[in-house]
Formats: structure tokens, C-alpha cells, sequence
């Protein structure tokens, strides 16, 4: 899923929106509106993936089988949530920036 305001009432080059050049003297309120935009967009994006996860081919028991391996208390336990490397924040995905920044360094290192 992409995260975009274009269209939206936040695009500042939305001419079609009717709060086109006001919504951005809002100050506080302003940000506050972006910021409440933003967790609702998040809320829906891990929603609609906690509910895909048999899509995603999540392994449900890996989360078990680790708590048992590590003398967690399964009372602890919850529902994993496996996100893809694609959604912003998740472990993969940091590790995917990470191994494509060392590519880059290393890229302008041997140059």
C-alpha cells in the first residue's frame, strides 16, 4: 500500500479541494488534522494486514515455537503479525534500507 496525499485535502497543489490554500493556515490544528490523517492511514494499513496474514503466508506457530525456546510464559503470547518488508517501521524493512544503504556505500567507496 502507498501512503499518499495527493487529492487529499492536505495536497497544497489540489486545486479541486475546497479548503485549497486555507486548510494550511490552520497552524496546531493543521498539524494535528496530518498527524490524526496519518495514524488513521496506519490503522488501516496493519488492519487490512492482520486480517490478509493466510495471503501473506504467515507462520503462526513460529511465535510459539520461539516462546517455548526461550522460556517465555505462553500466558505472554499473543497473535503474531507477520508485515511485509513493503510497510514502513517493520523489521524487514529497516533491514532491507539497511542492506540497500551498504550497497551505496560500498558502491561509493570503490569508485
Amino acid at each position: 500500500m502507498t501512503r499518499t496525499f495527493d487529492g487529499s485535502p492536505v495536497d497544497p497543489n489540489n486545486p479541486d479541494s475546497d479548503c485549497y490554500a486555507n486548510i494550511h493556515l490552520g497552524g496546531r490544528l493543521f498539524q494535528e488534522f496530518v498527524c490524526d490523517l496519518w495514524c488513521t492511514i496506519e490503522q488501516n494499513e496493519l488492519s487490512f494486514l492482520r486480517k490478509r496474514q493466510l495471503q501473506l503466508r504467515a507462520d503462526s506457530e513460529g511465535g510459539l515455537m520461539d516462546a517455548i525456546a526461550n522460556d517465555i510464559p505462553l500466558d505472554t503470547v499473543g497473535q503474531p503479525v507477520i508485515l511485509p518488508s513493503s510497510h514502513t517501521g517493520s523489521i524487514r524493512n529497516m533491514r532491507k534500507q539497511f542492506h540497500d544503504s551498504m550497497v551505496l556505500v560500498r558502491e561509493s567507496n570503490s569508485h
